[in-house]
């Protein structure tokens, strides 16, 4: 038995996943499924995020931000 907690895209295909493996699975989700940062997604096929990267650079610093650019580029 399996408990997923969170019902965006990364929990609801773990939750498929064991289950079609054949686990019992639980998916506890607090708001409604698919709408929090899954429902706002860019979908992260490029290197842009949600947060702008000049809000990283003002919250931590130019460092900061190119080492996120290059973690969704890799």
């Amino acid at each position: 038995e399996v408990v997923i907690i969170g019902g965006g895209i990364t929990g609801l295909t773990t939750a498929l996943q064991l289950a079609e493996s054949g686990k019992n699975v639980a998916l506890l989700e607090a708001r409604q499924i698919g709408s929090g940062t899954s429902g706002l997604s860019s979908c992260h096929l490029t290197t842009d995020i949600d947060e702008e990267y000049r809000n990283l650079v003002e919250t931590f610093d130019l460092e900061s931000a190119s080492l996120v650019a290059e973690s969704r580029q890799s």
